[in-house]
């Protein structure tokens, strides 16, 4: 064979360098194997086209061409395995990933998921990485989702086992945890559990999404056959559906609109307002959306509401529910607390803001007749945490003007049919046949901040003609009135309920 000549060398490196370059870009299958056997091939025929020392005697611009050739190979042969890595599959995203979707009952299970390695502690044949494939000729595989901190998780897990060993090798129930080797090994150990599990996981954590464990997949036929919970781990379960007696079990929900990180229901977080059976909450300040209460039924429920209002308030409002005498300020008792910090309080200050809450309660419609009392226990609970408060409805010897007749033949009966009025003149409260309970709750109300409770003691029950006066000295000229007309208001003790708001220290709310 005659030796080639300098040019012939030249073109014939470039030409093997242009294959080179093409078997790189069109190697299909395992790219470290064909690029290696790339470089052999050139240096085989390189020590045939010409012994060493002649190649290190070519001129300079020869030599580099050789060299770069080589060095090219030898480079891209090093980043070939990470080429070859990120080569898409058909059941990977783009990025060449494996492609992480929830599989729902009836999904064909991926093939990316069938060889993706899963690391396990405990195997019987110590293997460290396992891969679902290696149980793909089972009739049936479960994928067990636990946890260290799962108790019925933990009973499972020997149960599976026994059910495995009766139904023989057909079955595999793979357990699967999210939690690290370490502390999988520590627990089994000290549990004294020979079983394996896989370890680390956050694929199938993705791909079978859940609320809770324990969580049960059930793989047949290279497809989900059902999700359930731990009640359909039985052994003839299990055998009627390896028998295919059984087509379908009952589904274990996924409520993907569920957030464990904030407070159920809101925004719709795990369901709607239509779901509540019973509920309580307290806020702190809303801002924009007023104030005061309000009492609803719902569909099958009872809701008391209550905005934006301070503690004594609260409890007031709860207490109107019993009896709206409890709005007046004399039938309120305040021991052991500051008494203007409690009723000094206004929303239009916004300091004082950070002491107004808003309170809600649902219940079914049976304990209607319960609200005050559960709301009473709430608050108090909430109120005695913050500032020391609690408060309660209690009889109480207290001192009240007891409206008496006095001179029954001055009594102004209203007239047979005479209409029920009740309507205000200038500061006269007029009331047109009306009973008399009536009138002194009124009358009681309008005055309950400069005067003690009004209790009726006259025991009518026809309907009187009255009237009273209101605004400042607007009492005294009242009872002169009342006397005029045979009833009179005398200031003696009583026993009534009163609502008694106390703390178990001293100060208020500010």
């Amino acid at each position: 064979m005659r030796k080639l000549r300098k040019g012939e060398r030249y073109a014939l490196m470039r030409c093997r360098l242009a294959r080179t370059w093409k078997r790189f870009f069109c190697a299909r299958y395992n790219r470290s194997r064909t690029l290696f056997c790339a470089v052999i091939c050139s240096l085989l025929d390189e020590v045939k086209l010409t012994d060493l020392s002649t190649t290190l005697h070519l001129p300079i611009v020869y030599r580099r061409a050789a060299v770069c050739r080589l060095l090219t190979i030898f480079v891209f042969s090093l980043f070939s395995n990470l080429v070859h890595a990120q080569e898409p599959r058909k059941d990977s995203g783009a990025d060449g990933r494996l492609e992480i979707r929830q599989l729902q009952v009836g999904d064909t299970i991926p093939e990316g998921l069938w060889n993706l390695p899963l690391e396990v502690v405990n195997h019987p044949d110590g293997k460290e990485t396992i891969t679902l494939n290696d149980y793909r000729d089972k009739k049936l595989i479960i994928l067990d989702f636990w946890s260290t901190w799962c108790a019925p998780c933990i009973k499972l897990i020997p149960k599976l086992e026994s059910i495995a060993e009766e139904m023989g090798s057909d079955f595999q129930a793979v357990a699967i945890t999210s939690e690290p080797r370490g502390k999988i090994s520590d627990f089994l150990k000290k549990r004294a559990l020979n079983v394996w599990t896989v370890v680390n996981d956050s694929i199938f954590k993705s791909t079978f999404p859940r609320n809770s464990i324990p969580h049960e997949i059930w793989i047949k036929e290279n497809k989900v056959f059902a999700i359930t919970d731990a009640a359909q781990i039985e052994e003839y379960i299990v055998a009627a559906v390896m028998a295919g007696d059984v087509a379908a079990l009952p589904e274990k929900r996924f409520n993907s609109s569920y957030d464990r990180t904030i407070p159920l229901l809101v925004d719709g977080n795990g369901g709607t307002a239509s779901d509540l059976l019973y509920h309580s909450v307290v806020t702190g300040y809303l801002d924009g959306i007023g104030g005061g209460g309000v009492d609803e039924v719902l569909p099958g429920r009872y809701r008391l509401r209550i905005l934006n209002s301070s503690p004594v308030t609260m409890y007031q409002s709860v207490s109107s529910r019993v009896d709206r005498v409890f709005w007046n300020r004399n039938r309120v008792i305040v021991e052991g607390v500051d008494r203007d910090s409690l009723f000094s309080l206004s929303a239009s200050i916004p300091d004082h803001r950070e002491h107004y809450y808003s309170y809600e309660l649902i219940v079914p419609m049976d304990q209607k007749a319960e609200v005050a009392d559960i709301a009473f226990t709430e608050l108090n609970r909430f109120f005695a945490s913050r500032y020391g408060l609690e408060a309660a409805i209690m009889p109480q010897p207290t001192d009240c003007w007891v409206m008496k007749v006095s001179e029954e033949n001055r009594l102004p009966f209203a007239a047979q049919g005479q209409e029920r009025r009740v309507f205000e003149e200038g500061d006269i409260m007029h009331f047109e046949s009306t009973d008399i309970s009536s009138f002194a709750r009124s009358l009681s109300s309008d005055f309950s901040r400069v005067t003690h409770p009004i209790v009726d003691e006259t025991g009518l029950s026809e309907k009187v003609n009255l009237r009273y006066i209101k605004g400042e000295g607007g009492f005294e000229r009242t009872r002169e009135i009342l006397r005029e007309q045979g009833i009179v208001l005398v200031l003696e003790k009583r026993s009534i309920d009163m609502l008694i708001i106390k703390s178990r220290q001293r100060g208020g709310v500010r």
